[in-house]
């Protein structure tokens, strides 16, 4: 998308389906238009599905916008982010999310069933890795479901 996006002002829930690989731009042009979101779904579709697509997916890279939009800092206060498998990109947007929301009450996370049925090591370290994650509301749940 080139250009700014108008600023939706009444806009208070945000569901978004990407199913591109790098989201980073329109996320957060998204984020920056809309001042007063509250809860906010995110649903990613993954483009790459042979192993070579696999592997390069692991170089894609968030870039956060430079000034924090006004919805983490004064109205963001539920996030979900579901298709998490916990790529590099995956965790720096959780990461970027939770820091920056600072009236975050509840983020979800939510897995594919990339570890299947069981319970796994890396399912584990995992939960473990985005628990530790900083968050800038003191108040702030995080769950995770797989």
């Amino acid at each position: 998308m080139d250009g700014d996006l108008p600023v939706f002002d009444n806009l208070n829930q945000l569901e978004l389906d990407f199913s591109d690989c790098d989201y980073s731009e329109l996320l957060t042009k998204l984020l920056k238009s809309s001042p007063k979101l509250e809860n906010l779904v995110i649903k990613r579709q993954y483009c790459t599905e042979s192993a070579e697509e696999y592997s390069n997916a692991e170089d894609e890279e968030f870039d956060p916008p430079e000034a924090v939009p006004i919805c983490l800092m004064s109205h963001l206060k539920i996030t979900t982010v579901n298709e998490f498998r916990g790529r590099p990109y995956d965790k720096e947007v959780v990461t970027y999310l939770l820091k920056n929301g600072e009236v975050l009450n509840k983020m979800t996370v939510s897995t594919m069933k990339a570890f299947g049925d069981r319970q796994s090591a890396e399912e584990n370290a995992l939960r473990k890795e985005v628990l530790l994650f900083r968050r800038g509301s003191k108040t702030c749940q995080v769950e995770m479901k797989f």
